[in-house]
């Protein structure tokens, strides 16, 4: 094998590990769907709109980083992940205010912060496949 053929191979090796991570991931991220399509109460309706917020903004960072749109990656996509990134701090927070104040239960407050956290690894493994180099 030459060396730059091995190079590449090194390349799309490390972008099928980042891929795999984000396929390991996906259950977490599901975990919370019964929570998210549950009739919420007055107490947590907002935090749960601020929760399926975050993971349909997610939703879109991801999409634009689909492997096969890698060569159109938008340019400002790493500046608009930053953002997401603290909107995922600020829900968190939330989430983990709600559970203090009982407004949701523990098992709740739970599966969100533990799937909007896969959520994050989700995003986060992404965004590494696209700055590999092809």
């Amino acid at each position: 094998m030459t060396e730059d053929s091995a190079a590449s191979l090194v390349r799309v090796l490390r972008r099928l590990g980042y891929y795999a991570t984000v396929t390991e991931s996906l259950p977490g991220v599901a975990a919370a769907g019964p929570e998210l399509h549950a009739p919420a109460t007055p107490l947590n309706a907002a935090l749960m709109a601020e929760v399926i917020a975050l993971r349909e903004s997610a939703g879109t960072l991801l999409a634009e980083l689909d492997l096969a749109a890698l060569p159109d990656t938008p340019p400002d996509i790493t500046a608009r992940a930053a953002v997401w990134d603290q909107s995922y701090q600020q829900c968190k927070a939330a989430v983990l205010q709600a559970g203090a104040l009982a407004t949701v239960t523990p098992d709740v407050m739970d599966v969100l912060l533990r799937s909007n956290s896969a959520l994050r690894r989700c995003l986060q493994q992404a965004m590494k496949a696209a700055q590999v180099v092809a």
